[in-house]
Formats: structure tokens, C-alpha cells, sequence
């Protein structure tokens, strides 16, 4: 099986619906994503200007909205 029969399988045998995993509840998805891309920005922005200490404050912020979006996933 690929994942496309995979996925909706393994959601039905227990009885969970699938799309029930895949919704965000209680945040701004698309705020934080724009959030993202601005740090991006400013990360390539402060890595062409050898900005380490910037870079890895930047990327610890991307780190922490990704995993703000991921817990938040039921």
C-alpha cells in the first residue's frame, strides 16, 4: 500500500476520521506562517551580513512557531 490507501486504513480501523487530525485548533495558522517568512527573511538577510549570533536567534524563533503549530495539530 502507498500512503494515499495507507492513511485513510489506518484511520478507519480504530474509528477516528481522518481530517479530524489534520485541523489546527485555537491559533492563527496562516499569522504564524507569515511570521515564519519574515524570519526567513531576516535570516538570510543577517547570514549575508555574517550575523551569527542573529541567525541562530532567528532560527531558534522558526523553531519555536514550527512547534507551535505542531502541537497544536490534533
Amino acid at each position: 500500500m502507498n500512503k494515499e490507501h495507507l492513511l485513510p486504513a489506518m484511520c478507519t480501523t480504530p474509528g477516528v476520521d481522518s481530517r479530524e487530525h489534520h485541523e489546527a485548533t485555537g491559533i492563527d495558522k496562516a499569522g504564524i506562517k507569515a511570521k515564519v517568512r519574515e524570519l526567513k527573511r531576516q535570516g538570510d538577510q543577517a547570514l549575508a551580513q555574517a550575523n551569527h549570533q542573529l541567525v541562530r536567534d532567528v532560527r531558534r524563533q522558526i523553531h519555536h512557531l514550527n512547534h507551535q503549530i505542531r502541537s497544536h495539530v490534533l
